[in-house]
């Protein structure tokens, strides 16, 4: 919905709207518009909105993920999710991964949930790779669908848009 044209009077009728909204009822959060803000950098044309949907997808089943792995090794532990909220969830996800790595071994968990971290270990660094470069990093392009790409330059590394995003579902 585009929102901006005849001077912004569509605008300003949603902000005010919003506003009052907001203020008559801070749990009423049922808005009739809703709207993405324009932004000047230009990179929302290179991505489509199927693009934008399995970014996002990817990124919610990340987090699952690190509640899952910040779960394990809370079991592992034997604590309660009151103490482990505290003391385990903050922790990075590197630090999560080499606890349960130093603590697994057969007296605590079984050969297959031993079996399926080796599994997973290798795996969650790739996927960790492609998360912080595509969620951290800017889309740049040079000139063709070829050449977009995610690049995360305090890490010096690219994802290229179609490698990463041909292989999702």
């Amino acid at each position: 919905m585009l929102l901006s044209g005849l001077g912004g009077v569509f605008t300003a009728a949603l902000r005010d709207y919003m506003k009052r909204r907001c203020a008559s009822s801070s749990l009423n959060f049922s808005f009739l518009v809703v709207a993405m803000v324009k932004t000047p950098y230009g990179y929302e044309g290179l991505l489509s909105d199927q693009d934008f949907q399995k970014i996002g997808r990817f990124a919610c089943r990340w987090a699952y993920i690190e509640h899952t792995i910040s779960n394990c090794l809370r079991v592992i532990l034997e604590m309660e999710p009151e103490d482990a909220t505290v003391m385990i969830f903050p922790l990075t996800l590197d630090t999560k991964m080499a606890r349960i790595s130093e603590l697994a071994r057969p007296t605590r968990l079984t050969e297959y949930q031993l079996a399926v971290f080796a599994e997973l270990t290798p795996l969650i660094k790739a996927m960790q790779f492609l998360r912080n470069t595509t969620l951290h990093g800017v889309v740049l392009s040079h000139g063709s669908d070829e050449r977009i790409y995610f690049n995360l330059r305090s890490k010096n590394r690219s994802v290229n848009r179609n490698d990463l995003l041909s292989a999702t579902r």
